[in-house]
């Protein structure tokens, strides 16, 4: 008697082990679920900041100071790190 699907009683049950992600996978995914985190605690923080401000200009000036804080931030960081290359 061949097994079809939906079929009554099962003749050979699936083999839930072979479902299961590796470990690599789950090293994976802790990565990625632990960077997304990172970035709603940070997004969520400057939320807060921006909603802390009195009025639309200065949430528009508080957004200017974030957006001109994060690009030195990453230019030190890109400069660290064509610094490292090049010592390589």
């Amino acid at each position: 008697m061949s097994s079809t699907p939906g079929q009554w009683p099962i003749e050979a049950p699936s083999d839930l082990e072979a479902l299961a992600p590796t470990a690599a996978e789950d090293d994976v995914y802790v990565r990625l679920a632990a960077e997304k985190a990172r970035r709603e605690l940070v997004c969520d923080s400057i939320r807060a900041h921006l909603a802390e401000q009195p009025t639309t200009r200065a949430v528009r000036a508080c957004e200017r100071r974030w957006h001109h804080y994060l690009s030195n931030l990453a230019d030190s960081v890109l400069a660290e790190r064509q610094n490292q290359e090049q010592a390589e």
